[in-house]
């Protein structure tokens, strides 16, 4: 869905040229960028931020909101999520990592979770927010070129 409607997107000058070259890049080397396996796959909620975490008075978690899209999956999409929600305001990325291993791979994955949750957020609001999906490409690609991918 996020690839045809990226190429509609790009038609409506929503998006450049580049960035709907660089999804479909990213796109097809989808299955180098995943080919570790998932150790644990875990249930995963999808849409965390503020409004959908539950804390007690003492900051620790007392529940989960809104589990429409909770489905089993890698838990470091999850991490994406986290963080992305929140857009690094939270040092929840850097707290989870001083206590657990992620994959070899994690950055490169986070990455790529970030363009295409940013190009599924332009179909559905239609804005035009190419400086940041440049800036996610920019990423993506350094990520891709340090695993020989590109």
């Amino acid at each position: 869905m996020v690839m045809r409607e990226a190429d509609v997107l790009q038609k409506e000058g929503y998006i450049t040229k580049h960035i709907l070259d660089y999804v479909h890049k990213a796109y097809e080397n989808y299955d180098v960028i995943f080919d570790e396996p998932v150790s644990k796959p875990t249930i995963i909620h999808g849409d965390y931020w503020a409004a959908n975490i539950l804390v007690n008075k003492n900051y620790e978690l007392a529940g989960v909101l809104d589990p429409f899209n909770c489905m089993w999956g890698d838990s470091e999409y999850e991490l994406f999520a986290l963080n992305a929600a929140h857009n690094g305001k939270i040092p929840v990325l850097e707290a989870f990592l001083e206590k657990q291993t992620v994959s070899r791979k994690f950055m490169l994955k986070n990455y790529f979770y970030f363009l295409f949750s940013e190009v599924y957020w332009v179909t559905k609001l239609h804005h035009n927010n190419n400086d940041y999906l440049n800036e996610i490409i920019g990423n993506l690609d350094a990520e891709m070129k340090r695993f020989n991918i590109i």
